[in-house]
């Protein structure tokens, strides 16, 4: 893989720096603040080098600034890319004669754009639209149009502002084209829009995380890949990549290799954003250690770092318990208590302590500071499931799906309500569909298990026991002990045994007390015991072992012991008995 050094540089560092202004004009914060931060990221020497003339970025604003002057050097590295997709997006910029045209327009209309930016920092929205009508600038119809989705976003407005930038080739435009076309369902035309919008200004952010919000698989992930107007290898792709597999939790080693390179020092050193997705991804794979460790190196880049916070929470209270979570919960209330995350903070340590109504309290707090945030109506559904209130889980976890239709805890949380309802048949259709989202969590599995079971589908219960031990630990007992379970149930008996001889090596192994799996042993010695030929030494063997522990199957286990000198002298006798025969 080309090195990172190759071409994180001056020009890209002014891009970065033009990102900012051009995001802040447009009121995308978010998008200004992620490229400030990067920015300040990348090497001073780098960041403040003199750029060539023929490279030197506009002073005013356009349209598609950086596109034209964009930052090439990755690709003049001698490693050997692989070829672009045929539909690849291409990056783009403005004639020069219709950049000139733009800039005069925005330098007429000036006043009416800055009046415009002061109401939106203020969020007086509805004063925007007015004050914009007869300016005929791109930057003032996207000011306008912005301003009117801010204010209202229901369907039949976003079909009226959808009619408005219909036909747009410029990329700001694109964005909210994108963005109108992703809140009406139509995910692929937003998908399109967004990388047309991304090949026309390459650092608005605010465009890749709608990219990102497309896209439900690694497939799509995979195809869209493809269609980006930069390669695999450019940074912007690459923390794409690792943003999107995070957030579709199936991130592995790969994405945390591709973060390790970008954190290198010649690229974006104590970037808190790109360790803020490390910490994500180890909390995602189960590693509570490794994501607190990645989550306060980020903090201690930026104490106050908002963005992942709550996800911090969740590995916090695993890894540690709740007293660093009560007094983090506090200092991060005085700090900003309008914050969602803060309030998902919050509601995650009254969680922690079962104390569920003031959970829901901070969990609704968050959605009201935020109706997209869909980790707080997840979280919200986990706590009435808790509570047992199946209606209330199954209204929180639907709005969830309906901002973000690729979670599959919600899809799990509505299996779980209900069940809670005796409803196994719906709760068997939602289990499945959390399967098909994240294959490798062996929980989605052991519940469709469970709902197989109940409905006395013992096969396919069978089924998904076993698919759940592909990701599960090893030395994991209790999926292998309902596995024996079942098959006894059936009537095969060597496959049921097979898996309780499996769970006494596991325990052996791991030097557990020996009432962990006496009921094992139990059955092991019973089957020996009857089957002709049995192995009755290795039945006498773990019956003494139950015999002589503290198992409430002691009992049992010495009536059996008293039995086998009988079977052996029977078993003698039948060998002697044909060795006479032939």
């Amino acid at each position: 893989m080309t090195k990172m050094a190759n071409y994180v540089d001056a020009s890209m560092a002014a891009d970065i720096r033009a990102a900012v202004q051009e995001c802040s004009e447009r009121g995308l914060y978010k998008a200004a603040q992620w490229a400030a931060d990067l920015l300040l990221t990348i090497p001073e020497a780098k960041r403040n080098a003199q750029l060539p003339a023929i490279e030197t970025t506009f002073s005013t604003t356009t349209p598609a600034r950086n596109t034209a002057n964009a930052s090439t050097s990755f690709m003049e590295s001698p490693t050997k890319l692989p070829p672009r997709h045929p539909h690849a997006a291409s990056l783009k910029s403005l004639p020069p004669e219709l950049l000139q045209h733009e800039l005069q327009l925005e330098a007429l209309e000036e006043d009416e754009i800055a009046m415009a930016r002061a109401w939106m920092d203020t969020r007086e929205y509805t004063r925007i639209a007015p004050a914009l009508r007869n300016c005929r600038s791109s930057k003032a119809r996207f000011l306008e149009i912005y301003s009117r989705y801010a204010h209202n976003n229901s369907p039949t407005v976003l079909r009226e502002l959808l009619r408005l930038v219909r036909g747009t080739a410029d990329p700001w435009l694109l964005f909210l084209k994108g963005l109108f076309l992703k809140h009406l369902g139509r995910r692929e035309e937003a998908a399109e829009s967004a990388i047309l919008s991304i090949a026309g200004f390459l650092w608005n952010w605010s465009a890749w995380e709608l990219l990102r919000s497309c896209i439900s698989d690694n497939e799509q992930m995979s195809a869209l890949i493809q269609l980006l107007p930069v390669p695999e290898n450019h940074p912007l792709t690459q923390m794409f990549q690792i943003k999107t597999m995070s957030d579709l939790q199936l991130a592995s080693d790969h994405e945390m290799s591709l973060s390790a390179k970008l954190l290198e020092p010649n690229c974006f050193p104590k970037n808190d954003f790109l360790y803020g997705l490390r910490g994500c991804i180890m909390y995602n794979n189960h590693d509570m250690g490794a994501a607190v460790v990645e989550f306060e190196r980020m903090l201690e880049l930026d104490p106050w770092h908002i963005e992942y916070v709550d996800v911090y929470s969740f590995a916090l209270h695993v890894n540690e318990g709740t007293r660093k979570l009560s007094r983090l919960s506090r200092e991060y209330l005085l700090l900003n208590k309008d914050h969602p995350e803060v309030a998902c903070f919050v509601g995650n340590y009254y969680s922690v302590r079962s104390y569920h109504t003031d959970a829901i309290k901070y969990f609704k707090r968050a959605v009201d500071l935020d109706p997209t945030y869909d980790t707080a109506l997840t979280l919200m559904g986990h706590e009435y499931i808790e509570m047992k209130n199946a209606q209330a889980a199954i209204t929180a976890y639907r709005q969830t799906l309906d901002i973000r239709r690729d979670d599959h805890r919600a899809w799990y949380g509505l299996g779980q309500a209900y069940e809670l309802l005796s409803m196994h048949n719906n709760a068997l259709h939602y289990f499945l569909h959390a399967t098909s989202i994240v294959p490798y969590d062996m929980r989605m599995w052991q519940a469709a298990g469970h709902c197989y079971e109940v409905l006395g589908r013992i096969r396919q219960a069978i089924e998904c026991y076993k698919r759940s031990l592909i990701s599960a630990d090893p030395r994991e007992t209790n999926v292998k002990l309902n596995l024996a379970r079942l098959y006894y149930k059936l009537g095969e008996k060597m496959e049921s045994v097979s898996f309780h001889r499996r769970i006494i090596e596991i325990s052996q192994a791991e030097q557990r007390d020996v009432a962990d799996y006496a009921k094992s042993c139990i059955e092991v010695a019973a089957y020996q015991m009857d089957i002709p030929d049995g192995d009755l030494n290795l039945a006498r063997e773990y019956l003494s072992s139950v015999a002589a522990s503290n198992s409430e199957d002691v009992v049992r286990a010495t009536n059996m012991l008293k039995r086998i000198p009988q079977l052996i002298a029977k078993q003698t006798a039948a060998r002697e008995a044909d060795v006479v025969e032939a």
